[in-house]
């Protein structure tokens, strides 16, 4: 499985660490705003780096990671229409929770996997 990581942080890094331990999965790209953060991570797990959002959705990948900050993880999600998984704060209003499950009845490649749900209003 090639897995795509939505931010360069440390939760990216823990998530990037414990995909690699299982056994055909692969960290293909990382996406963020740090450079630095982005680029040593990539370096760390041989992945492509991007600062460029539109150019990392364009990169081959079964599912991405989401681990930016959290009022982005929706938006970031949706618009990766892939299988997405997002730990903390998915949607921050109703408005974004709506706008998730409405993409999830129209696509049958958007899937969010919560471990950790969590909604403000």
């Amino acid at each position: 499985m090639k897995i795509g990581l939505i931010g360069g942080g440390n939760i990216s890094n823990t998530h990037a660490k414990a995909g690699c331990a299982i056994a055909g999965v692969e960290i293909v790209a990382v996406y963020g705003t740090n450079s630095g953060k982005v680029n040593q991570l990539s370096r760390d797990h041989g992945a492509v780096p991007y600062s460029d959002f539109a150019a990392f959705l364009a990169h081959p990948m079964d599912m991405v990671i989401v681990g930016g900050p959290s009022g982005l993880h929706a938006s970031q999600g949706i618009a990766a229409a892939l299988v997405t998984l997002a730990e903390s704060i998915t949607a921050r209003k109703s408005s974004e929770l709506m706008n998730i499950h409405a993409a999830i009845l129209t696509s049958s490649l958007i899937n969010f996997l919560l471990t950790l749900y969590s909604l403000f209003i």
